[in-house]
């Protein structure tokens, strides 16, 4: 069997219909993770890991429309398909957490499920969140 380093957008695109056709029962069939390695000659780890990445994103609330390119998009530096969240939706996710969980940067990432840094600089560049200082002093 040939294996090959990467899968080009087309190719990954295949691979994750070839193992929506083979969801019983809302979950993977048997053997489907081993049938699309040896289809499209990669290793069952990258057919794995494509799988899981369509679970969390279609899991994940933030996201309202799936996007197979953004999905099966390799996440290399450079990639034109970022993964990109709408600040409305953020912003509404954020609102609808209690006070007391969202006072850091780290419970409230954890929360929403995406990374701290990557929150840190949608408050910082996108004005996700304004600072407030509620302390009275007098």
């Amino acid at each position: 069997m040939v294996q090959r380093k990467n899968l080009d957008q087309k190719q990954r695109e295949s691979l994750l219909c070839f193992l929506l056709e083979r969801i019983v029962n809302n979950q993977l069939g048997r053997g489907a993770i081993q049938a699309g390695a040896i289809q499209f000659s990669v290793t069952r780890g990258t057919v794995s890991r494509l799988w899981r990445k369509w679970n969390a994103a279609r899991a994940n609330p933030l996201n309202n429309q799936l996007d197979v390119r953004t999905l099966v998009s390799s996440g290399k530096y450079g990639n034109q398909y970022a993964l990109k969240y709408n600040p409305e939706d953020l912003r509404e996710s954020v609102t609808e957490i209690e006070v007391k969980r969202r006072r850091s940067i780290r419970p409230l990432a954890l929360l929403l499920g995406i990374s701290k840094t990557h929150l840190n600089h949608l408050i910082l560049t996108q004005g996700l969140l304004v600072p407030r200082n509620c302390s009275k002093k007098g």
